[in-house]
């Protein structure tokens, strides 16, 4: 869970009660964990308090004893796509590693926390088409769900069928099922995304795929991570950290850039002379002008100064405002 990380604060609370309290829940909980380790920039300070769920039990139990305790709560999956402060989160993270993999003809019904390049594997195995555009992003499902990923055109929201949610209203947990349309897919955002208050977090994701050939889908992935291998950067980033732009009457002026019904945000960037622009260790990428690399000692400070920049540049030059598809974590 973007991605999973998708990922996502969910209670908006500030006091907390004394940490030994986590006793009487038998609960392992870690301390001072370094978030650098599970972000895919290598960047971050540390999460007050850390924990990996490996089921549905122990999730609802760590989550039923941080809302006890007041303490905010952010979910994370593969780490990619945000940007952890440098001062870290001052709360609960945890991390989603529920994992499981079921198929029902020509369905699949997976954990949240479920690699996709994993998940490509096993449809693979099981004769099934219909998310190969998905080779190659660095995300859970949860995560991929959570911000609608996609690639070429195509969202991942075409093959979910159901998601399985917990429900953090008004402190109760409920676990609750949402169709397709409950989700309210959009471009590269979802309810999940929106929800001011980020409370709901996805468990299980069921997908509805198709029959196919095997032999056919393998060669159309392995052409997709080529593609990737060759035009994205090698060092740490959180992948693409703009949203394209959907095309409209608006930006007539750019229809020249468009692509699959969208204006490219790197395309944009490449025109602006902004390839190569570095604050301290931080630089946008001379390979792909949508990502803001890690040269191997950035901060936050500089990633997010970069974007920050980035986006300045693109409104006066085109008239663009531009939208971060990164998630900030333990940000004001």
């Amino acid at each position: 869970m973007p991605r999973h990380i998708s990922a996502k604060s969910l209670l908006q609370v500030t006091s907390y009660k004394n940490m030994n309290q986590f006793s009487k829940y038998n609960i392992k909980i870690k301390e001072n964990v370094s978030l650098s380790q599970f972000a895919t920039y290598k960047i971050g300070g540390p999460a007050k308090y850390f924990f990996s769920a490996k089921n549905a039990d122990e999730l609802k139990k760590v989550i039923h004893a941080t809302i006890n305790e007041q303490i905010p709560i952010y979910i994370i999956g593969f780490g990619s796509n945000i940007l952890v402060h440098d001062s870290g989160f001052d709360g609960m993270v945890i991390k989603m590693e529920l994992k499981g993999i079921k198929f029902k003809n020509s369905s699949v019904i997976c954990g949240a926390g479920v690699l996709m390049n994993d998940l490509l594997e096993k449809v693979l195995e099981n004769n099934l088409t219909g998310i190969e555009y998905m080779a190659g992003i660095p995300t859970t499902l949860g995560g991929a769900v959570f911000g609608n990923a996609g690639a070429y055109g195509r969202d991942l929201s075409e093959a979910v069928q159901s998601v399985k949610i917990l429900d953090l209203s008004d402190n109760n947990l409920t676990e609750r099922i949402l169709s397709k349309q409950d989700c309210e897919f959009t471009y590269r955002n979802s309810i999940f995304k929106t929800n001011k208050h980020k409370n709901q977090i996805i468990t299980e994701v069921t997908l509805q795929l198709q029959k196919g050939d095997k032999e056919i889908s393998k060669a159309e992935i392995d052409t997709i991570i080529k593609k990737r291998k060759g035009a994205y950067p090698l060092l740490p980033s959180s992948g693409c950290c703009f949203k394209n732009i959907v095309f409209g009457p608006e930006y007539k002026h750019l229809e020249k850039y468009q692509v699959h019904g969208k204006i490219p945000a790197g395309r944009l960037i490449d025109e602006a002379g902004l390839k190569g622009y570095s604050i301290g260790g931080a630089q946008v990428s001379n390979n792909h002008a949508n990502f803001i690399i890690n040269n191997g000692n950035a901060k936050a400070s500089d990633i997010k100064a970069i974007i920050e920049h980035v986006k300045a540049v693109i409104f006066e030059k085109f008239k663009v405002k531009l939208i971060e598809e990164i998630e900030y974590v333990g940000f004001l």
